[in-house]
């Protein structure tokens, strides 16, 4: 199969945000306690080699302490000597047992929360418990940060029956400015995000919370978990799927998180207007296929080359999306898996390691010509149409003197050649560094860079099957 690819270096004008590759921590399972964290003595403390792995992808943004942990979290059981501090039931995932809901023995609270993020070079991000929470316990928690953390989530899915404070959403915007004015009384720098929906959830909560609190906010947050552990097991118990159908709605999920984006822009744009300066957070995304992948989730190729199109998505939308956290970094849908004393690094971890290294901070336009595909609906996947077998994102350096255009292929079967275009940009080395598995379903991926010869403005490169790959081209 070929593949044309034309970059419009001229209209490279959209700034894309550095917090699109951000992560996300909860005491859930072993994501923090026996994930992130391990045994030392008595206590606990940071696993190095998972600190390792984090480091190397420059995180730009850490948030923390959920997701739905957060709205049963009370920080002062987190601070002052750890070995003085309580432990507690985990408020919300306890109803789903020890594994998954693990006590809380708040080693880990804000000083090392905020420590691990300076360590690594990111910002935090802290969620305050608005359900069993006050506005004056949040107001406090800003206080107690002094400056250290800009950005403060005000709630988490409380349109969502599942949810501890779950709510009308009159309620909770006439909560949430409550919350957002003590906590500005205690830091007018800081920055609130608000809960909001991607339209799978309450379609009108986005309208009418927007029109309760006006501009009283700087994110929007969605949440975006695809194709949905009860849809999938349901749907393939029921039609007894084809394979290859599910592998090709999988890994067009990125066109399912633009349709999600697009509506949340629509709610966003259709209540504050088109000149509102709110833009969106994709505080919570990633594949979640079925039930264990709460306590760990091994992927292979199919979930990285998901995850490779929502992060190429993820640039296309910059103009709206400001902030997006992968879930999780470690053992829920992690990143990183932790199991005793080995930690290994999983699939989803290699293309997100190629986007938060290599990209630039400009999105190029691109036009692509390849054969499309189209699939039925699987879970919360709606049917995708017109899928191009080639995923493309193309984005220009600070200094606009270095490209990095990221690919995958979405055949199952076959190779691609592919020929990439521009003008307007002196070309004279040129790179590919490429993703690649024995099939679909292997877990173990190779990672390969070759240079590539360049004719004038234009080269050509090969994309195995089922791969994922990023052209780097500029002067040498």
């Amino acid at each position: 199969m070929r593949a044309g690819v034309v970059l419009e270096i001229a209209e490279a004008r959209q700034a894309i945000s550095p917090l699109l590759y951000g992560h996300f921590i909860e005491n859930l399972g072993k994501g923090i306690y026996g994930g992130l964290l391990r045994r030392a003595g008595d206590g606990w403390e940071v696993n190095p080699e998972v600190k390792e792995a984090l480091a190397a992808l420059r995180p730009p943004v850490i948030r923390w302490p959920g997701g739905l942990f957060a709205d049963g979290y009370h920080w002062r059981d987190g601070v002052g000597p750890p070995g003085a501090r309580p432990v507690r039931p985990n408020r919300y995932w306890r109803r789903l047992g020890p594994l998954i809901g693990p006590r809380d023995p708040n080693s880990f609270g804000t000083d090392e929360f905020v420590a691990l993020c300076r360590e690594v070079g990111a910002e935090p991000y802290i969620n305050v418990n608005l359900a069993t929470g006050t506005p004056g316990e949040a107001a406090e928690w800003v206080r107690y940060c002094r400056g250290r953390v800009p950005w403060w989530g005000v709630g988490n899915e409380q349109y969502g029956v599942w949810a501890l404070g779950h709510c009308s959403p009159d309620a909770y915007a006439r909560r949430y400015l409550e919350f957002r004015r003590a906590m500005l009384d205690a830091d007018p720098e800081i920055r609130t995000v608000v809960v909001g929906t991607d339209g799978g959830f309450v379609p009108e909560w986005n309208r009418i919370v927007l029109d309760a609190i006006g501009e009283e906010a700087d994110l929007l947050s969605i949440h975006v978990y695809l194709p949905g552990f009860e849809h999938i097991l349901s749907y393939l118990q029921r039609k007894r799927r084809d394979p290859t159908g599910v592998y090709y709605a999988m890994v067009g999920a990125g066109a399912e998180v633009e349709r999600r984006i697009s509506w949340a822009e629509d709610s966003l744009r259709g209540s504050l207007g088109p000149g509102s300066r709110l833009r969106l957070a994709l505080d919570e995304w990633n594949i979640w296929w079925k039930p264990s992948q709460m306590y760990r989730a091994f992927f292979s190729m199919r979930e990285a080359m998901a995850v490779a199109g929502i992060l190429n998505a993820l640039h296309r939308n910059a103009h709206i999306v400001e902030m997006a956290n992968i879930s999780e970094l470690v053992n829920f849908l992690g990143l990183v898996i932790v199991k005793g004393k080995t930690t290994r690094l999983n699939p989803i971890y290699h293309p997100f390691f190629l986007f938060a290294r290599e990209a630039g901070r400009f999105l190029v336009p691109a036009r692509v010509e390849v054969e499309t595909y189209c699939t039925p609906p699987l879970g919360l996947i709606r049917a995708l149409d017109k899928v191009p077998y080639l995923d493309v994102s193309a984005t220009l350096s600070t200094g606009r003197d270095r490209l990095a255009v990221f690919l995958v292929n979405r055949h199952l079967h076959e190779e691609m050649v592919v020929e990439v275009e521009w003008s307007g940009l002196p070309v004279s080395k040129a790179e590919a560094i490429s993703l690649t598995t024995a099939s679909a379903e292997d877990r173990d991926v190779r990672r390969e860079r070759s240079e590539l010869p360049v004719s004038g403005s234009r080269l050509e490169l090969s994309l195995p099957p089922h791969s994922i790959a990023v052209l780097i081209a500029g002067s040498a």
